[in-house]
């Protein structure tokens, strides 16, 4: 189990948690945009890191898993954007 928070202004705010199987970091890693949030371990995890690189190629090779990736991305952007407007 995992928190996901954002800083503004000194300010922290819970965005999500995470559980096994989920993923984080994909946004900064397939945009090369700048990380907008902070993962914090709540219990004991294990996480797997993918280079980018690495990344990069396995989502060229399989466009399934490309595809799946735009979706998470969107997903993701809405909640973010929901929460926020409701803090």
């Amino acid at each position: 189990l995992a928190s996901v928070s954002t800083l503004k202004d000194g300010i922290s705010t819970k965005l999500a948690e995470l559980t096994a199987g989920a993923i984080f970091g994909e946004v900064a890693a397939l945009t090369g945009a700048k990380r907008t949030a902070t993962i914090t371990a709540i219990e004991e995890c294990k996480v797997i890191f993918f280079h980018k690189d690495v990344l990069e190629k396995l989502i060229g090779k399989y466009q399934s898993l490309k595809d799946r990736f735009e979706k998470m991305i969107v997903v993701r952007a809405e909640q973010t954007i929901q929460k926020l407007i409701e803090d």
